[in-house]
């Protein structure tokens, strides 16, 4: 079973535009709202695409998606920016974020990635705390599987 996973948006406070991302790369970025001089308001989007994605088997069997994303390849379009966000998601104890999805068996994968969107549960790990979330995710179907 091959299966790609395109994490666009994980981190994302709102909706990323999908035109950001290039087909068939892993990405994730982050969206915010920046203020200037308390009058002026912009929005403010953090791209990575240098993420690494696998579909991992478990022992004892199942299959678990893992997800890494080295905090420095964040660009927002400000070098200071970027900085920050490194400060901020404490890039000095723990260089990547982590997700691992839920381990499930080859049936309730394929029986997942069937369906046109799914939440894919796991655990996302920044500077060594894990968070339990739920992406909410859409499944598309490509020539060599799927992205989800």
């Amino acid at each position: 079973m091959k299966v790609r996973v395109l994490f666009a948006a994980l981190f994302a406070l709102g909706e990323v535009p999908r035109s950001m991302f290039d087909f068939g790369k892993h990405c994730v970025a982050y969206k915010v709202k920046k203020k200037s001089f308390s009058v002026f308001s912009s929005t403010v989007v953090g791209k990575n695409c240098d993420i690494s994605v696998q579909l991992l088997p478990v022992v004892g069997g199942g299959y678990q998606v893992d997800v890494s994303v080295p905090i420095n390849g964040f660009d927002s379009g400000d070098r200071d920016r970027d900085q920050d966000v490194r400060v901020i998601l404490k890039e000095s104890e723990q260089s990547d974020i982590m997700f691992h999805s839920k381990v499930m068996s080859e049936i309730e994968w394929r029986e997942a990635i069937k369906k046109s969107s799914l939440n894919l549960d796991g655990e996302l790990v920044i500077a060594g705390k894990s968070y339990g979330i739920s992406a909410p995710s859409v499944v598309t179907k490509v020539a060599v599987g799927v992205e989800i």
